[in-house]
């Protein structure tokens, strides 16, 4: 009897140690099923970005992504964390479209406290869902006044979006989330045309601004960081990588005519060498004895 109790205080106890090391390693929550998904020896075995993408693959989706967020620039699964929190925003943001619509619907049906909660959980899954946002700010407004709220305006469903008959406010805040989305994942190009979009249909967008600017100035800081590796590569003799690397700048500034130059030299000194090396080969071939 009295092992019995030893053993399960010992079982306890190595629970919640291995509960306080996740908390400490970032875990978002300590639910059961979470801590089976965590528990796993892949889980354990696995870097971070493998981790959020075990946690992905379970349905944790806002815990994946904040543990992809935690992967560094320096980290060789920076990309692959990237690319993670690119397919989770796009995910969470269909499924926060989701959480606005039934919200709308609870609205309309003037089941108020139901449709702060779909509200929420919309901004939860999605903190730029501009629609849900406004809806819980108009919708508290009213029901601190005693007033009734205005119906809503239909969200526009996922098969009927469409930039000339939807609502600006929707279509910008679209717009705003794929900017990020782009941004986040280094495609800066694109997320500048998406928030110039945004700022399009909503001049005054702060965030649209703030994003816009940031994407503006990692393109021109990694525009300058692979001209300058192409001339370190061109200068050490290695014209396929330097080749590379002003690939990736005309790709990000096509107009850049130093990095087209510099491509032209180097695509032209290995014509120059292969041409060489054949020459060399032919006359070692005319040279050899016969047998």
């Amino acid at each position: 009897m009295k092992f019995r109790t030893w053993r399960k205080r010992a079982l306890r106890f190595r629970f919640l140690a291995i509960a306080a090391l996740l908390a400490l390693a970032g875990c978002v929550q300590l639910s059961p099923d979470y801590l089976k998904v965590e528990l796993t020896r892949d889980y354990f075995k696995g870097s971070t970005s493998t981790r959020a993408e075990l946690l992905y693959k379970s349905g944790y989706l806002v815990e994946a992504r904040r543990l992809a967020d935690t992967v560094s620039r320096d980290d060789p699964d920076y990309k692959a964390a990237q690319k993670l929190k690119s397919d989770i925003a796009s995910v969470l943001e269909d499924i926060s479209i989701r959480h606005t619509e039934l919200g709308e619907d609870y609205e309309n049906a003037e089941i108020y406290p139901a449709a702060l909660r779909e509200y929420g959980e919309a901004l939860k899954l999605n903190p730029s869902n501009h629609t849900a946002r406004a809806r819980i700010k108009e919708l508290r407004a009213y029901l601190d006044e005693g007033k009734r709220p205005a119906q809503p305006a239909a969200t526009a469903k996922k098969s009927d979006r469409s930039d000339d008959n939807d609502d600006p406010s929707f279509i910008a805040n679209m717009h705003y989330n794929k900017g990020r989305i782009y941004l986040s994942s280094g495609t800066y190009n694109k997320a500048i045309d998406e928030f110039n979009l945004v700022l399009k249909y909503i001049p005054g967008h702060a965030d649209a601004k703030k994003l816009l600017e940031r994407a503006r100035a990692e393109r021109e800081n990694s525009i300058s960081a692979h001209f300058k590796k192409g001339i370190g590569y061109f200068e050490a003799e290695q014209m396929e990588l330097a080749i590379k690397e002003w690939d990736v700048v005309l790709e990000l500034d096509p107009d850049n005519k130093t990095a087209a130059d510099y491509r032209s030299r180097a695509d032209a000194i290995i014509k120059q060498l292969k041409k060489i090396r054949e020459k060399q080969s032919g006359s070692a071939v005319e040279t050899s004895p016969s047998s």
